[in-house]
């Protein structure tokens, strides 16, 4: 069995109770979430396109690599929380394609 970590869900409750506006970083939407950092920046990849939440991207033109800032809004997470919500297994297989 596994144990929970409670230290996860307080901040997850924390970032809760916040404003719609706020912006996070990967890692406290993630922990929002409750998914992985890696889960979230396989969302954004580009074969996994359309499947994770909006995020804003602040770059520069012709940055490339590690150095684009990522963050979240707190009330678009919501919003792809409520578009994913499933009602049975059946509405997750026909979503996923598999009937």
């Amino acid at each position: 069995m596994t144990s929970l970590d409670w230290e996860d869900l307080e901040a997850a409750d924390r970032i809760a109770k916040l404003s719609d506006e706020v912006m996070l970083t990967t890692k406290e939407a993630a922990l929002f979430l409750r998914v992985s950092v890696r889960s979230m920046e396989r969302m954004r990849s580009a074969t996994y396109a359309g499947t994770g939440p909006d995020y804003h991207q602040a770059a520069m033109p012709g940055m490339r690599g590690l150095n684009q800032s990522v963050r979240y809004r707190l009330g678009d997470l919501r919003a792809w929380l409520a578009e994913n919500r499933l009602g049975s297994t059946l509405e997750a297989a026909i979503r996923k394609g598999q009937v």
